[in-house]
């Protein structure tokens, strides 16, 4: 561990390294976890996050998907429930009336949650 933790500290000092940690993992025995893709072909992101007073998803969704977009607090209140078309697409909201805090987003469709992840807003 202290030897990945060295040569991370030495990419930073060297723009010219790179390592490709996987490949070299994968020769000693250690099986690292990547990180895990999305069901089919969705994906979801919220941006700017933190936010302040607007933040966006930009969602891709199969053709054939009933969306929601679901916003929760930490004690799971829901303070957003809004439906989403199908398709690539971007939905904006504002994000004034909430508090200085972490909520929690959920992209689900036909019912299944397919994407989640937190939103942290600052003022």
């Amino acid at each position: 561990m202290l030897f990945f933790m060295a040569r991370s500290l030495y990419a930073l000092v060297d723009k010219n390294k790179q390592y490709d940690d996987f490949k070299i993992c994968n020769l000693v025995g250690i099986a690292l976890r990547k990180p895990e893709k999305a069901k089919g072909d969705t994906v979801a992101t919220v941006y700017p996050n933190p936010a302040n007073e607007m933040a966006t998803l930009d969602y891709s969704l199969p053709k054939d998907s009933k969306a929601e977009f679901i916003i929760r607090t930490t004690t799971n209140q829901q303070i957003l429930n809004k439906p989403l078309r199908a398709g690539d697409s971007k939905y904006s909201f504002s994000t004034a009336d909430l508090k200085p805090s972490v909520y929690f987003y959920e992209l689900r469709s036909n019912g299944e949650l397919i994407a989640n992840g937190k939103l942290i807003i600052i003022r």
